[in-house]
């Protein structure tokens, strides 16, 4: 079994050989944890020591509230973890990228698939034990200026568990990236493309709707990548900051019950990844060739698949910038009808060039695969034409009366805040009216959104006399749709 080989003695003796090889890494490693956590958390707990104009109790839940924040779920020292995720992956695997490297493993007494297990569990060895000796020196820093108390010792724990996964999730995918190319540079390039692609296109999508869409509304949407990691660290940062947001700094078991409840499918789908991204790297590794070191990306149908979704993304980039860049009141129907696709056409073109040209460290290579230019081109006017035709009927859309539970309207752009119950945090409007107001009779809010369709129909954007309101419809499913209208 595989547990079995990892900690029986000659299991171990790989590891040890292994880890003394890596010290630099390790190094670097413990370095960047040691300066941004327990030297983060005593600086800034410290620092709440020094405020004059707060209570002990005030100072006390700032001290808490820092420690939470540098340790806790909504820490954004997740990016630093990522971070050393890529170095440990690529590091780990470097030997792939040389030929004599390479053949000198491969002489070795040793199946691939032991080699290929070690060296993998070896990286998730380093960060799990550098990472929980950090926690510890951290806790015990902050149990010592007496910012701990058992709800702070829970979610530390909980989140714990969600920074391993992340790592898990990163580490994977960027072994995978090694797997299918050839060199240093283009591995790390790959494993940023698989890092971010999904988060990019969505992002980029989204910003479509945004231009062609009239009952597009920014505030409630977000970008969502489902099989991003990335998205899923920011996204619970950002969902418990909300709801944290409107307490005076105290944490109870109930409110950590609602911020697991946050985050746990986000982690799910992140340790999904994780396990994905292994087993595909493992059957990458099983079919890659030796004389393939030193090559761009070595899998033919991959090489394929990564030049199209990047070139589609680069063009319709353009199209966005160039929208942008022109959009100045009455030539905006000039760029969405004729602007945008010419650039969009254009960018198709240059990004192929420039994809064949970077991945074959040859700028005379800027003509090979010509036939991808036109799949590109119809691709990336195909996506334009669905957003600025409304195939999909999106402004016209709306829910039916009895499928909807409550519903919620507001003037947008409502700039006053309100204070909950404690009276001490203000809560702007949008957030509040999201929580407050629940209109029962959905026909009639309805009624007044097939109006504000029929107004929409003869606007066009140059006008600038106009009042919009937000429309939420809380459906019976648990889902929600929000809309904007004019």
């Amino acid at each position: 079994m595989m547990s079995a080989n990892l900690f029986s003695a000659e299991g171990r003796k790989q590891q040890k050989e292994l880890t003394q090889r890596r010290a630099w890494v390790i190094a670097i490693s413990a370095l960047v944890l040691l300066m941004y956590y327990p030297l983060g958390v005593f600086i800034l707990v410290t620092r709440t020591h020094s405020y004059g104009y707060m209570s002990s109790t005030e100072k006390y839940l700032a001290a808490v509230s820092a420690v939470r924040g540098q340790i806790g779920i909504q820490q954004i020292g997740f990016a630093i973890v990522m971070a050393l995720a890529v170095l440990l992956a690529l590091q780990g695997f470097d030997f792939l990228f040389h030929r004599t490297q390479l053949d000198f493993y491969e002489s070795q007494p040793v199946s691939r698939k032991e080699r290929f297990r070690s060296v993998y569990f070896n990286g998730i060895l380093i960060f799990v034990v550098l990472y929980a000796v950090t926690m510890l020196v951290t806790l015990i820093i902050a149990a010592i200026l007496g910012t701990v108390n058992m709800v702070l010792f829970l979610e530390i724990l909980y989140e714990f568990v969600r920074i391993v996964i992340l790592f898990l999730a990163t580490y994977s995918i960027t072994v995978l990236a090694v797997m299918i190319t050839g060199n240093l540079p283009i591995a790390l390039m790959m494993s940023a493309f698989l890092l971010s692609i999904e988060y990019l296109y969505a992002y980029v999508i989204q910003y479509y709707a945004k231009i062609f869409y009239k009952t597009f509304n920014q505030t409630d949407s977000s970008a969502t990548a489902i099989g991003a990691p990335l998205y899923h660290a920011v996204d619970a940062v950002e969902r418990v900051t909300k709801i944290t947001g409107s307490t005076d700094g105290t944490i109870t078991q109930k409110l950590l019950q609602q911020m697991i409840r946050i985050c746990f499918p986000g982690d799910m789908i992140t340790l999904l990844v994780a396990a994905v991204g292994t087993v595909v790297a493992w059957m990458c590794y099983r079919r890659r060739k030796a004389e393939w070191a030193g090559k761009s990306i070595v899998f033919g149908t991959i090489r394929t698949l990564v030049k199209i979704l990047v070139t589609v993304l680069a063009a319709l980039t353009c199209g966005i910038l160039i929208f942008e860049f022109y959009n100045r009141g009455t030539v905006s129907k000039n760029i969405t009808n004729y602007a945008m696709p010419i650039v969009i056409t254009i960018a198709s073109v240059l990004a192929c060039a420039a994809f064949e040209a970077v991945l074959s460290f040859n700028i005379r290579a800027v003509c090979r695969k010509i036939w991808h230019i036109p799949v590109v081109i119809v691709l990336s006017l195909l996506i334009f034409g669905i957003y600025k035709n409304d195939v999909t009927g999106y402004d016209r859309y709306i829910p039916a009366a009895d499928k909807v539970e409550s519903c919620a309207m507001y003037i947008n752009g409502n700039s006053a805040s309100y204070y909950e119950d404690n009276l001490k945090n203000a809560v702007e409007a949008y957030d509040y009216y999201q929580r407050h107001m629940y209109l029962k009779n959905v026909q009639a809010v309805e009624d007044i959104v097939l109006e504000s369709m029929d107004y929409m129909k003869t606007w066009d954007d140059t006008q600038t006399d106009y009042y919009s309101a937000i429309v939420v419809y809380r459906m019976k499913s648990g889902r929600q749709i929000v809309r904007q209208i004019m």
